[in-house]
């Protein structure tokens, strides 16, 4: 369908370069093995995004692009906005994560091993949307889920967390022994794109099970 849509020519300027940008990262995203559905489903995200927000230029016959290598300036300067539309763009991250203790950050948290290595980040106006992965996690023989996880808006944790978004589910075995529907990736928005740690509560039913046997 995208494909259909750029070779029509009503996709011109900034809005074809996004849709074929996010054509291209979903093309490779299938043909690498190593890509999980995160991968997938967050490119098939991309993809309709761009095509969501699709704009024909003002003016198609100029080209949207300026293709012909006119780098003349209008008077009121309109056709030198590349760098504004640069900073509204989507762009996506693969970013490497991991879950350590708020009160002894040396020290890996316990429910680490319940989310994926990679998170995927999209950025946008200076705010971001983060997409992570979660995963069965084996504890002192039992075997457990993150079922909840809370982000601290803040840089600290003062203020009131609030729950992240589940945006897919997966099915596995619970500990009482039977299936149920457990978060497989999480999604919530961050008001910058600068942040080297973000605060969060997260709840592992397999190490709530260990804490009530051992009071």
């Amino acid at each position: 369908m995208a494909e259909s849509i750029l070779k029509s020519g009503v996709v011109t300027g900034n809005s074809k370069s996004l849709v074929e940008a996010a054509i291209s990262s979903a093309k490779k995203a299938i043909d690498d093995p190593k890509s999980t559905e995160l991968h997938y489903l967050t490119a098939r995200e991309v993809l309709r995004f761009s095509i969501a927000n699709i704009k024909k230029d003002q003016n198609p016959n100029n080209g949207g692009d300026n293709p012909i290598g006119d780098k003349s300036k209008d008077k009121t300067g309109d056709s030198d906005n590349n760098g504004e539309d640069k900073k509204k763009q989507v762009k996506k991250y693969r970013v490497p994560v991991k879950m350590i203790q708020a009160y002894n950050q040396k020290e890996v948290s316990m429910g680490d091993k319940a989310i994926d290595r990679e998170a995927i980040v999209y950025t946008k106006d200076g705010k971001s949307t983060i997409y992570l992965g979660m995963k069965g996690i084996s504890l002192m023989n039992k075997y457990g889920h993150l079922t909840d996880m809370l982000i601290y808006p803040g840089s600290s944790m003062s203020s009131e967390p609030e729950m992240a978004k589940v945006y897919k589910t997966y099915l596995d075995r619970a500990m009482d022994g039977k299936d149920r529907y457990f978060p497989r990736i999480i999604a919530f928005n961050r008001p910058t794109t600068k942040e080297s740690k973000i605060y969060i509560k997260v709840y592992v039913d397999a190490m709530d099970s260990i804490q009530k046997q051992c009071k």
